[in-house]
């Protein structure tokens, strides 16, 4: 025979430390074979093996033998700890498969009978248990087998080490090992058929007995024949004797010897019978079988008889069942298998299967013999069920087997019963209790069930045995919790069920406390300040602890703030006496709830000296009145008072206030500012007052501010050129001060460079000041006049002179003529002089030169009079005229004009260069000249209202650009539009030209013009190219 073998195994292990230590593990599996006397091993060793690890084993061997045997050896080694504390609990698991098939040898098919022999020796050290089986022969013993079946041993192995030792304290190493031999021995068996050879006559014992041999027969003893004489058919053989030579027929039985089982078949004749050879040994002289002599061999006769082998029905057999092992829940299917020994025409052998001893919900097919059964979850346990087979002869006969069927207990995870979610209030009771079921039943049923929970709150417990939860939340545990709560049986390993829940704890509102207040005491006019305090027990999230503080019977002039508790009050003069008030204390709950407490407050009758005075303070100027608004505070509400008041200049006011008025004025008239040189002073007001026995002070300030003097007049001699250079001009001003103490200086400042001081008259803050002043060159000068007090107050007044005369200053010729008809010529004698000629009646001498490089342009100031101005063609400097009121005649020269006409009928001639020539009032005759000119015959707001105050710059910047390097459409669109110069824009045209409403006639020249014609205005000479406004 040849045996197939294959070895799976897996080996896992689990070490597991219960209270956070750390386990190493040595695990080493050794497995070994016998084959063919050939000796296999597998080991496999994993050191270091912590927890959580796993190692699988797997292997394959073949090999030709009767006989194999499987060993296995587990072994577990803990090492010393590492760290803890705790104790360490440690879990060894392994499972493992043998499948070994039986496969035909030679001569040999599938389905062939054989003997097997199954050995299993379990063998268990240091505290492990092992389990075998075997499918399908459950249990040690010897089986019917056939060639081509598979048997598979299943072993589990489980080494548990618990609590051993604190992993605080080292420990040495220890080992826990397991082992699990089991053995197959198959043998061969006899075949099914025998043939017969020979029949023997045995003489003995009175006698007859008939054998025969089986050719192969490996039997010990060779099966008995008797044979049964007709007509008699109870003919014992064992005694029967016959006489030699008598013809008889023979009915054969032949007896079964169990394993083997003998046909009959194999001994019946074919038709017309077969003869088989007698053997008859030592025969009684007077008898002898019949039949045919064949042959004599000493004292044997050898003799043919004809047997006729009748029909004997035979009790059928039944293959071997064996022992069973299934899961509960787990189909347990098998065939058990009948044979009968009977053949031939008349064989009784229809087979029918039974049993007894049937669990329930077990089935067994009468005609095929095929069992099936799925035990229930209630049904682990061992039954004894009797298998019978029955043939159909009469009587039937019948072969049986009884077999034990073991029903292992599988575990099944409990069921929990719906918790569901769960409200409570804080400081409510919340009881409930999970309830778990086990389906497991029967004897071996895991059925023993723990609760649990995960994120239990503090406080709440769990009944592990009844599941009976409780918990009273306390008041700052408001809010919701999660826990998850579970049951678990004693399975190996364990299984649960689990359900997460939420507890949700409501607030609830409580009163809140109010610490003890107590009556209190307090003198009029004291103050009484303090603090109830309120506490609420509510906390947590949603708890309702905002809270108000709230009195009733406050006395009149007592405060209590709602959000601090804060009490604060200062009784009258006249609030002495005893006072009932009730504190409460509120929180924000719905209904809100509250704390109170009732006292009493006495107040004291006390004599009170004055207190609190305020004082107002000011800022004033000199020479101004001070009013000093006073209060003060006297709780004695009859008490007479006194006001001293010192106002800091040496003079007290003192005056007596009516009986319960509090509040007083008093005015004082500062004159000055002391002490002098000082802008402002400040005075110190002391304030006593007095009730007659006690008295308060306190002080005030008020600051006295200067005020600068006031210049209400300031004239001169010469407004308007009366004065002639090498003349005095003499300048009159009168001014005031408020401050009449003040004493005062005066300066004046004459606009060419000199300064001198004037002389001063004053009295009680009023003044007059006078000076004077030689002009050495004419010109138009600014006078200021500078007045100061002794405390460093200043103002400055103004006034313009026009002083009839010639004179350089800032590189400009400033020519300046009087109020009369005045005839001015500005002259070279040639081209390239070094000095220009001012001649003019006005002049010392008529007669002034002045070097041309000392001036870049001229300006001609003419007052009223018929005035005549002429400025020679060699002359090219910029020159502006200005002829005043009067009828005027002003000629330009070779440099650009500015010519103004002023008031009167003027004659405005331009020079050679670019003018611009403005009529101003009257009727004006203007004439353009050499190069393009701009022609007004009205005026522009830049001319003034006199000769002397004429806008220079706007002129001068509108001139310049009418000389610039643009078109003539340019320059004229510059300047009509506008432009920024001298920190303004400047433009001509629009309502910056006035119409003076006379008949002007503007005559133009060889150049391009711009004509202003207002209405009644005429022009002479304008070209359609010209422009006009």
């Amino acid at each position: 025979m040849v045996q197939e073998l294959e070895a799976r195994t897996l080996l896992s292990f689990l070490v597991i430390d219960s209270e956070s230590g750390k386990a190493e593990a040595e695990i080493t599996t050794t497995y070994t074979y016998w084959n063919g006397g050939v000796f296999t091993s597998h080991e496999v060793v994993e050191s270091q093996f912590n927890e959580g690890k796993s190692v699988s084993i797997a292997g394959r061997l073949e090999g030709v033998n009767t006989s194999y045997s499987f060993s296995s050896h587990a072994e577990m080694t803990l090492g010393p700890a590492q760290y803890g504390p705790g104790s360490l609990d440690a879990h060894a698991n392994g499972s493992g498969t043998v499948a070994l098939r039986i496969a035909p040898g030679p001569g040999e098919k599938e389905g062939d009978p054989v003997s097997l022999t199954v050995e299993i020796t379990p063998d268990v050290k240091g505290g492990g248990v092992a389990n075998v089986a075997l499918t399908p022969f459950n249990k040690p013993g010897t089986y019917v087998a056939h060639i081509g079946d598979s048997i598979t041993a299943s072993i589990d192995f489980l080494a548990e080490l618990t609590g051993v030792n604190d992993i605080g304290t080292p420990w040495p190493p220890i080992t826990v090992s397991a082992n699990m031999n089991v053995r197959y021995t198959v043998s061969p068996a006899l075949p099914p058929d025998i043939e017969a050879t020979s029949l023997a006559w045995n003489s003995g014992l009175g006698g007859v007995d008939y054998t025969y041999s089986i050719k192969n027969s490996p039997l010990p003893k060779p099966a008995t024949v008797a044979l049964y004489w007709s007509p008699t058919t109870t003919f014992d053989p064992s005694t029967a004797t016959r006489i030699q030579g008598t013809e008889v027929t023979t009915e054969i039985a032949v007896r079964d010897y169990p394993p083997v089982h003998i046909n009959a078949s194999t001994l019946a004749t074919p038709p017309g019978g077969t003869k088989y050879l007698l053997v008859v040994a030592d025969p009684p002289s007077n008898s002898k079988p019949s039949g045919e002599v064949a042959e004599s061999n000493e004292n044997n006769n050898i003799l043919f008889t004809t047997i006729t082998v009748a029909e004997v029905n035979h009790a059928p057999l039944l293959g071997a069942i064996g022992n069973r092992v299934v899961n509960e829940g787990s189909l347990l299917p098998f065939t058990i298998v009948g044979s009968d020994p009977d053949t031939g025409p008349g064989a009784k052998n229809v087979l029918t299967y039974s049993a007894s001893g049937l669990p329930a919900g077990a089935t067994l097919d009468s005609s095929t013999g095929a069992f099936a059964w799925t035990p229930t979850e209630a049904q682990d346990g061992s039954y004894s069920v009797t298998f019978t087979v029955t043939d159909n002869g009469t009587p039937a006969l019948s072969a049986s087997e009884t077999i034990t069927i073991t029903v292992a207990e599988v575990n099944q995870a409990p069921l929990l019963g719906a918790i569901g979610n769960r409200v409570v209030n804080e400081g409510s009771l919340l009881p409930f209790t999970i309830v778990g079921s086990d389906p497991d039943t029967g004897p071996g049923a895991k059925n023993v069930l723990t609760y649990s929970a995960s994120g239990l709150p503090a406080g709440a417990t769990l009944d592990s045995s009844t599941g009976a939860f409780a918990w009273t939340p306390t008041e700052a545990q408001d809010g919701s919790y999660s826990v998850t709560f579970t049951v678990t049986d004693n399975g190996t390993p364990a299984l649960s069920a689990s359900e997460t829940i939420t507890i949700t704890v409501a607030e609830v509102n409580q009163a809140p406390l109010l610490g003890a207040i107590g009556n209190r005491v307090v003198n009029e006019g004291s103050l009484l300040p303090f603090t109830i305090a309120g506490s609420d027990p509510d906390t947590g999230p949603g708890a309702k602890n905002v809270l108000t503080y709230s009195a009733s019977g406050l006395p009149a002039g007592a405060t209590l703030d709602s959000s601090t508790g804060a009490f604060a009050w200062t009784p009258t003069e006249a609030q002495d006496g005893s006072y009932s008030v009730t504190f409460t204390v509120t929180d924000n709950g719905t209904p809100a709830l509250s704390a109170s407490e009732t006292i009493t407050i006495t107040v004291a009758k006390v004599n009170h000296a004055p207190r609190n005075i305020v004082l107002n303070t000011d800022s004033i100027d000199e020479n101004s009145i001070f009013t000093l608004v006073g209060s003060f505070d006297d709780p004695d509400v009859l008490d007479l008072h006194t006001i001293a008041i010192d106002w800091g200049e040496g003079i007290p006011q003192v005056f007596t206030l009516p009986v319960g008025l509090r509040a007083f004025e008093a005015s004082h008239r500062y004159i000055d500012d002391r002490p002098s040189a000082t802008t402002s002073d400040v005075y110190t007001i002391d304030v006593l007052v007095y009730d007659g026995i006690g008295s308060s002070t306190d002080s005030s300030s008020v600051v006295i501010n200067n005020i600068v003097p006031a210049v209400s007049l300031l004239t001169n001699t010469s407004p308007d050129g009366e004065v002639e250079e090498g003349q005095t001009v003499f300048v009159r001003g009168l001014f005031s001060d408020i401050g009449v103490s003040d004493t005062h200086t005066a300066t004046v400042s004459w606009g060419d460079g000199t300064t001198t001081n004037a002389s001063v008259l004053e009295r009680q803050g009023f003044g007059r000041v006078a000076g004077s002043h030689i002009y050495a060159n004419g010109g138009i000068y600014t006078l200021a006049l500078t007045v100061a007090d002794d405390d460093g107050g200043t103002v400055v007044k103004t006034t313009q002179a026009v002083v009839a005369g010639a004179g350089i200053r800032d590189k400009v010729l400033y020519i300046v003529g009087t109020n009369g008809d005045d005839d001015v010529m500005v002259s070279k004698q040639r081209i390239g002089d070094s000095q220009a000629t001012v001649q003019a009646g006005f002049l010392p001498n008529r007669l002034k030169r002045f070097t041309s490089s000392w001036f870049d342009s001229i300006i001609i100031y003419l007052g009223d009079g018929d005035d005549k101005a002429t400025v020679s063609v060699n002359i090219t400097t910029p020159t502006l005229m200005s002829g005043g009121r009067g009828a005027d005649l002003l000629n330009g020269g070779g440099g650009s004009s500015i010519l103004l006409g002023g008031g009167g009928n003027d004659t405005l001639n331009g020079g050679s260069a670019r003018d611009l020539v403005i009529g101003g009032g009257g009727r004006d005759k203007l004439v353009g000249n050499g190069a393009d000119d701009i022609l007004i015959g009205g005026s522009t707001i830049y001319d003034g209202t006199t000769s002397y105050d004429i806008d220079v710059a706007a002129l001068q910047a509108i001139m310049d650009e009418w000389n610039g390097v643009g078109t003539y459409q340019v320059r004229t669109g510059k300047i009509r539009r506008g432009f920024l110069k001298v920190g303004r824009t400047i433009k001509l045209g629009g309502g910056n030209v006035i119409d003076n409403l006379a008949a002007d006639v503007l005559t133009g020249s060889a150049g391009q013009d711009w004509y202003f014609l207002s209405d009644g205005d005429s022009s002479s000479g304008r070209r359609p190219d010209e422009a006009n406004g």
